[in-house]
């Protein structure tokens, strides 16, 4: 057909445009996510850097990150971008890829400079951070410093956060995706600097800042569990002033025993659930509860009755601690047995070959931990350490129970409880829910001890929940007769694990029946604080499982709150040599379904709180 020669060409221009318009767009669009993910890249390799104390490369990757987040914006201001954000179809895709990319060149420049200028402080040779710890002695005026630049950095993380929340919601999902990513990412962050900040609030008060302080340590051992972390062996006293931490003495705890006698006042709660198993009156039993608070305000009145001596709080950690610590420190030897303590070692040769090994020779064994004690010390005294993974180690050991501290000073204990270093787990709110158990057949039977723990809730009309948390205790021991396995009492059978076993309920809850191995028990009542426990002694004999399950009622356990989750529950672990397998089981109530899953699996290890939604309305 015949077309005149002016059509042909004005359709052969509006193709050759629309291909030239549609190949700049499909061009900007992949160098757009190329550089962004460069970008990210980047981001994450500085975060790798900061781990490692490498104060360049941090730098070096953040200046990068930037450059990427400012190319990308860069290459939305393309002819084919800016004619197709005219049509009003994709401006939204459009603006809220600028806002990421915007939001992450402004954060990778504050990150860069909050490195740069901690870098300054500091030296090549010692990495990032050097200058904030050298010679055992942290600088608590670079420590000031730090904490304003963490100040500012977190103000521009909110920011950020904020505006990729408000920033439009995007046609294309691969746009909606990273857009959800990067607020999550960017929430996740701020959460950490903030965290960040209050550690360098908290670090010149408790290192004597505002004058000298004094501190019990207690070294704990999960093979022979307590509910606040293990039997203490070992005790030091240490000394801070003006940033410095000095040893001033280790030994081992019958020291203090045999200087201690009598008991000590203590809460009316402890004293009824705690009081017939000497918790008031023995030094190694101060430690029944796993309100760490609790237990150090009890050990610190022990220490006076038998020292005379007036001390301001209580460190304490076990041998999975020390190995995180090695993180930083390197691995440890100590004279009088030719073992490497290292992150992967610490568990198996501080919770196990290490009663073996000094079988019947307690007194050698305790000089041991002493020299070993003074190793770590004196490696951290002399500022020989990597400060990126110390702090690291530090973070999880504390995150885990391994390494709880308390402190007397009102000024201090608040920023321990914010960071949940202070083994204190009324910080999670009222609806806390803990298995523990303390062992009463003075051997070391729990480094093979494996926990599982099953928690199902039934909701029901009207905000109710009918719960049933079952514990399996696999005792699962060897078949020699060696140290670990053997009980103190005479009476009682090689490998044999006699414990208290304790559930902590949420508050206003109320347990309702218990059966051991299927068969009904009666249970002793109690509170800790405001929450509701229920215990009972068994015995878990060698190479068998017992399973406790404990039905128990929550009446306020749920309600429909469109600000928040419809219900919570803070699980809080107990410190042991084998973390807990966990699952938690909702079942909603009639009319209702689960925005997420129903089944919630994990070992655990730090404390978690789950966050449950639900939607519909009852018929």
């Amino acid at each position: 057909m015949w077309r005149p020669t002016w059509v042909r060409r004005t359709a052969s221009f509006l193709l050759g445009a629309g291909a030239v318009l549609l190949l700049d767009l499909a061009y900007a669009g992949s160098t757009f996510t190329v550089t962004m993910r460069s970008s990210v890249r980047h981001l994450r390799a500085a975060q790798r850097s900061l781990d490692s104390s490498d104060a360049l490369g941090a730098a070096r990757h953040l200046a990068a990150a930037t450059s990427a987040a400012e190319l990308a914006t860069a290459r939305l201001q393309r002819p084919s971008a800016r004619l197709v954000a005219q049509l009003d179809l994709f401006d939204a895709d459009l603006e809220t890829a600028a806002v990421i990319s915007d939001t992450t060149g402004d954060v990778a420049a504050a990150a860069a400079r909050l490195v740069g200028e901690t870098f300054e402080l500091g030296s090549a040779e010692r990495g990032l951070f050097g200058s904030l710890y050298e010679e055992g002695t942290v600088d608590l005026a670079a420590v000031g410093a730090l904490r304003s630049g963490l100040e500012e950095l977190e103000s521009h993380l909110g920011s950020a956060t904020q505006r990729i929340a408000t920033a439009p919601v995007p046609r294309f999902g691969a746009v909606a995706d990273a857009r959800a990513a990067a607020g999550r990412r960017l929430d996740r962050t701020r959460r950490d600097v903030a965290r960040l900040g209050t550690v360098a609030e908290l670090l010149p008060d408790l290192l004597g800042g505002a004058g000298p302080r004094r501190y019990l340590l207690a070294l704990q051992s999960p093979s022979e569990a307590r509910a606040g972390g293990g039997l203490v062996g070992v005790y030091g006293v240490l000394a801070a002033d003006g940033g410095r931490l000095d040893l001033e003495h280790v030994g081992a705890i019958e020291e203090l025993v045999a200087r201690f006698d009598g008991s000590v006042a203590g809460p009316r709660w402890f004293e009824g659930l705690y009081g017939r198993f000497l918790g008031l009156e023995e030094i190694r039993h101060a430690n029944l509860t796993p309100s760490f608070p609790a237990s150090s305000d009890i050990l610190l009145r022990m220490y006076r009755r038998a020292t005379g001596d007036d001390l301001d709080g209580v460190i304490a950690l076990d041998p999975l601690a020390v190995g995180e610590l090695t993180r930083g420190t390197g691995p440890l030897e100590a004279p009088g047995w030719d073992r490497t303590i290292g992150r992967f070692t610490a568990r198996r040769v501080l919770l196990h070959d290490i009663y073996r090994h000094f079988d019947r020779k307690e007194r050698i064994q305790n000089e041991y931990l002493r020299g070993l004690i003074d190793v770590l010390w004196d490696r951290l005294a002399e500022g020989d350490v990597r400060v990126g993974p110390l702090a690291r180690g530090l973070a999880n050991a504390t995150q885990e129970q391994h390494l709880k501290v308390f402190s007397t000073d009102p000024a201090v204990a608040p920023l321990l409880s914010e960071l949940r270093i202070d083994g204190d787990y009324r910080a999670a709110g009222g609806d806390v829910h803990m298995v523990f158990h303390n062992n009463f057949a003075a051997n070391k039977v729990d480094f093979f001890l494996k926990r599982t723990v099953s928690t199902r809730l039934v909701l029901e009309d009207g905000g109710a929940a009918t719960v049933v948390t079952t514990v399996e205790l696999d005792n699962d021991v060897p078949e020699d007769r060696s140290v670990l396995v053997r009980p103190l009492r005479r009476d009682l059978e090689y490998g044999i694990n006699r414990m208290v076993l304790s559930f902590l309920l949420p508050e206003g809850a109320e347990a309702r029946r218990i059966t051991i191995d299927g068969r009904d028990s009666n249970f002793f009542p109690g509170f800790e604080y405001r929450y509701p426990v229920a215990w009972q002694i068994l015995d878990v004999e060698p190479d068998a499982t017992s399973t406790v399950r404990l039905t128990w009622r929550w009446p306020d356990a749920w309600q429909i709150d469109s600000d928040g989750p419809d219900l919570e529950l803070a699980l809080w672990p107990q410190a042991l040599a084998r973390p807990d397998f966990t699952s938690v089981t909702i079942e909603p109530p009639p009319g209702y379904t689960l925005r997420g899953p129903a089944t919630f699996t994990f070992r655990h290890r730090p404390p978690r709180t789950l966050a449950i939604d639900l939607v519909g309305s009852a018929p």
